[in-house]
């Protein structure tokens, strides 16, 4: 377009510009998004406890697991059947784990017969994680304790818990989906998860102990 005399190259979408010089392919997907779902679906849509809440207690390799699970950007074998071919013929359109219907969102997400073992595996897990701390027993998370919904009010061991055990079993599916495994593997499952548990309360653990030297230290400070 012509913009004070000299030629600016510019993106349009709707009734949006964007000036080209500068511009992040960031600035555009959010346009696009925004474009898509509105200004109110995308605030809802993004954000989950795993990004915010308990964003410090975990690596970034799980932070970025979560953030794609928000933004579903991971693919459903009924999406890949759609699609996807190779010497074998085409992608199987069934859950890998549970051999059921077809594998959409909501199936891979959280009805699979897999998840639902998984799920009832981790009530010891999470006595054992909160051993000695004055929590709430555990119950069967429903399906927005699930995702780590931002509205959704929970106690941070829970959301730690299902953090974890979330990320582990996308690993779990994924060795399925790619012929690496040839079922689901529940007592492994349950021993990796056991380990990241133990590693994150052992940095609590030192966390505090340095809290508590740097605050004697400021007290022997304070007396001299």
């Amino acid at each position: 377009i012509r913009q004070k005399g000299e030629d600016v190259k510019v993106l349009k979408i709707k009734d949006v510009q964007i000036d080209l010089e500068g511009t992040r392919n960031r600035m555009i997907y959010d346009e696009l998004i925004r474009l898509r779902f509105g200004d109110l679906k995308e605030k809802e849509k993004k954000v989950n406890h795993a990004m915010t809440t308990i964003k410090e207690k975990l690596t970034p390799q799980q932070r970025q697991f979560w953030w794609r699970v928000a933004h579903k950007k991971y693919q459903t074998n009924n999406q890949a059947h759609k699609w996807k071919v190779d010497a074998s013929g085409r992608a199987a359109s069934q859950c890998s784990v549970c051999k059921g219907p077809k594998e959409d969102w909501a199936h891979m997400e959280y009805e699979c017969d897999g998840i639902q073992k998984w799920i009832k595996q981790l009530g010891a897990l999470y006595e054992k994680f909160t051993r000695g701390k004055d929590v709430q027993r555990w119950k069967k998370p429903d399906r927005a304790e699930w995702r780590l919904e931002e509205g959704k009010d929970m106690e941070e061991d829970k959301m730690i818990v299902i953090a974890i055990a979330r990320w582990l079993y996308h690993k779990e599916r994924s060795a399925l989906v790619h012929r690496q495994r040839r079922r689901l593997d529940i007592d492994r499952l349950t021993e990796r998860a056991e380990e990241e548990l133990m590693f994150i309360r052992k940095k609590e653990r030192e966390g505090r102990e340095v809290e508590k030297q740097e605050k004697e230290e400021e007290k022997e400070e304070e007396k001299k």
